[in-house]
């Protein structure tokens, strides 16, 4: 078995994923209610730029402390906002397709992170 840069065990590695799976499920509806007030393209700008610099603090974090990673895991899932393409496509009038594509992208990655050995 291949031994990785960092000595976790499988549960420590369980609570660094966890983190950011538990503020992902715990923020989807209050980024909802967001999206309504301000708007969705705003907001989906907004969390996809904190995502992407969240991802880019996450080596470092890790190398660290694994607290720290924690903690960077956990924002990354709030950050993750996924409006639905319901009010976008209104917005910019666009077709069913983003519907679909929308429910087939998330299957997707529901099945690769569900058979992966992380």
């Amino acid at each position: 078995m291949f031994q990785g840069e960092f000595d976790w065990s499988t549960e420590l590695q369980g609570y660094v994923l966890g983190a950011g799976f538990l503020s992902y499920l715990i923020t989807q509806t209050p980024a909802g209610r967001l999206a309504d007030a301000v708007g969705a393209k705003p907001l989906l700008v907004f969390s996809n730029a904190l995502s992407g610099l969240l991802v880019i603090i996450s080596p470092f974090a890790a190398r660290w402390h694994v607290y720290a990673l924690m903690a960077v895991q956990f924002l990354r899932g709030a950050s993750q906002v996924h409006i639905s393409f319901v009010s976008i496509s209104q917005t910019l009038n666009k077709s069913s397709f983003n519907h679909i594509h929308c429910v087939l992208s998330r299957l997707i990655s529901t099945i690769s992170l569900s058979s992966s050995n992380i």
